[in-house]
């Protein structure tokens, strides 16, 4: 049993009331008619402070595959025949805000280049001032303000470059056309001749 609430001269005819609980106390209040029980302001919970905050984070990509390595002639599959896992690429990074102005950010890249060899790049690591929305100054190895870390690594995944180089024609006939630097694709159409 918690402890017993006890109301001084709350009663019916003057009579102190002690009650087990808040709930037992409001229902003989609210049979005898009298006013409600005024029950103290919890204290508030101290407020977790916002800063410094650091995060950890990190993804990891991968297949799962099946294959099937048989020679014709002979019949015989060869040891790499099955079914395996493949880490492609993977990415870490740990994310620091000291205050509402100043943060810094650390982020990692491994990617897989065959053989079981894997690059390992450094995305991000910059010291980073937020004076405003519009005033966000980095000092270190940052994204850049067109075309971030994310697109690059995507045209890292396939044409193996750190820097993705964007082509536009300049008067394409149907449309913008695009296309990634080592892996150029055909976006537009000529239409034919009629």
């Amino acid at each position: 049993m918690g402890p017993a609430i006890t109301l001084a001269g709350r009663g019916p005819d003057g009579e102190t009331v002690i009650a087990e609980n808040e709930t037992a106390l409001d229902l003989f209040l609210f049979k005898h008619d009298l006013p409600a029980y005024d029950r103290p302001t919890p204290k508030p919970a101290a407020a977790t402070p916002a800063f410094p905050k650091t995060t950890i984070g990190g993804r990891v990509y991968g297949d799962l595959s099946s294959k099937d390595n048989e020679d014709e002639g002979t019949g015989l599959k060869s040891s790499d025949s099955g079914i395996g896992t493949d880490v492609k690429r993977s990415t870490s990074s740990v994310n620091s805000a000291f205050d509402a102005t100043w943060s810094a950010k650390f982020e990692t890249d491994i990617g897989d280049v065959g053989a079981k060899r894997y690059d390992v790049f450094v995305k991000n690591a910059f010291l980073q001032a937020k004076l405003d929305d519009a005033a966000i100054f980095r000092i270190g190895a940052a994204d850049t303000p067109w075309i971030p870390s994310s697109m690059g690594s995507m045209v890292s995944a396939t044409s193996r470059t750190r820097s993705p180089t964007l082509t536009v024609s300049p008067t394409p006939p149907t449309g913008a056309c695009t296309s990634w630097a080592k892996r150029p694709t055909t976006c537009c159409r000529t239409p034919s001749p009629s």
